[in-house]
């Protein structure tokens, strides 16, 4: 699995607000990979409010169908 792989995953996610995905609104920081583990955090520009967790929730979704992936951690800062 490469790095590539996983920010491509990520790009597919829109926040519904800004019509844009989550790695152009830079909301994905602190990526990183260890073997079958993937790590990041999704860091919002605007409060973390439902529609935002929302977001999250599906990026890490993302991340988790990457068939290499055993294991994401995600955090969530507001």
């Amino acid at each position: 699995m490469s790095e590539e792989t996983v920010w491509e995953a990520l790009k597919r996610v829109e926040d519904p607000d800004f019509e844009k995905d989550v790695v152009s609104l830079g909301f994905i920081q602190d990526l990183a990979l260890d073997k079958s583990k993937v790590t990041f955090t999704f860091a919002p520009d605007t409060p973390l409010c439902p529609p935002r967790k929302e977001v999250a929730e599906r990026a890490k979704a993302a991340v988790e169908a990457l068939e290499e992936v055993k294991r994401v951690d995600m955090t969530m800062e507001s």
